[in-house]
């Protein structure tokens, strides 16, 4: 994928530059395409090392270079995989077989393993709030989708914001809001997460990773609890927020970056089951060792649930947790005065 640099920062000129050159890819040691059937065998200089052996979005294998004798390595494409799976050699000049006994062509590369800590992926790069403030638009042509493997989406919803319109007047019940989202952008963004937008008093924001929107979710409620949305004799409300993990969609919508797909849908279900000053998790998110690792930082209490959500299939199961510090300074909600203790 591509984009330009934003005119904020520099002015640029539209050229055309080649992106799969040797000098832009010098991670890959050998790249050869073979015939359904074909056999060829090449010779290459290995340093020590690990390598990613691949037949492009087709298989993959790993090759390890040691200290030591080079011989002849062998490796075949046979369907989907590659055999063998892993192979060592000895570090220098290495004669390498390459053959593709699968029914369609296959190109095989040899690449750096250590290559890929300086890369990024672009589903890492569309959640960080850099990124979208100055790129989104440019993420996706028009009518253009991208899959995305795993992102974490968290939505969150305010419980009681419409008695503040009624009891405060809108102009007032509107800054406290808008005081909202600044709140819940900073703990968002402070744990490497974006707002992809508002609905509302509603927020949906998106994670690369699962540990930093259960962490997000855990500071928006502590911190909330300090600092009361409903202060200086408003009525106090409470944050809903819910959370799911997963495969998505990204598209450009009305020209900024969104997610479709279960995943999103489930994350926002999530959310409705929320009684405020709680999270739900789906059990798969709450579930991961990471997660699971961040929430016990909290001391949480929780209580397991099936339910159905409306346009899943099936019952879904979801954790509800509560943290251990009470809202400041507001009276309990009538669902929460009457919670049973939790697991």
């Amino acid at each position: 994928m591509r984009f330009s640099v934003h005119p904020s920062i520099r002015r640029t000129r539209a050229k055309t530059y080649c992106i799969g050159g040797p000098r832009n890819t010098p991670h890959i040691l050998l790249q050869q395409l073979l015939r359904p059937g074909e056999r060829r065998t090449v010779e290459l200089e290995l340093p020590t090392g690990h390598f990613h052996v691949r037949a492009v979005k087709k298989a993959e294998g790993h090759l390890i270079a040691r200290d030591g004798e080079a011989g002849p390595v062998h490796i075949a494409r046979k369907g989907d995989a590659l055999e063998p799976r892993s192979v060592e050699c000895g570090a220098g000049r290495v004669s390498l077989t390459l053959t593709n006994e699968a029914a369609d062509e296959a190109l095989f590369r040899v690449e750096r393993e250590d290559w890929s800590d300086a890369g990024v992926s672009a589903a890492y790069v569309t959640t960080l709030p850099e990124f979208r403030n100055l790129f989104s638009s440019e993420a996706l042509s028009p009518g253009m989708d991208m899959s995305i493997r795993n992102l974490s989406f968290l939505f969150s919803d305010l419980k009681g914001s419409t008695a503040l319109y009624e009891e405060c007047g809108d102009a007032r019940a509107y800054k406290l809001v808008r005081d909202h989202f600044v709140f819940m952008r900073d703990r968002i963004e402070r744990n490497r997460g974006s707002v992809v937008k508002t609905m509302g008093d509603a927020v949906m924001a998106v994670f690369s990773a699962p540990a930093d929107a259960a962490r997000a979710a855990c500071e928006i409620q502590l911190d909330s609890a300090r600092e009361p949305v409903g202060k200086e004799g408003a009525p106090c409300f409470h944050v809903k927020i819910g959370a799911h993990s997963g495969p998505c969609i990204a598209v450009s919508t009305a020209g900024v970056l969104d997610y479709f797909g279960t995943t999103v849908n489930l994350a926002a279900r999530a959310q409705a089951q929320s009684e405020g000053e709680d999270l739900v998790l789906t059990a798969s998110l709450a579930d991961r060792r990471d997660v699971a690792l961040v929430l016990g930082e909290f001391g949480p209490s929780t209580e397991r649930f099936h339910t159905t959500l409306k346009g899943i299939s099936g019952p879904v199961e979801l954790v509800r947790i509560r943290l251990t510090r009470a809202k400041a300074g507001c009276a309990a909600t009538p669902a929460h005065a009457a919670a049973s203790p939790r697991a």
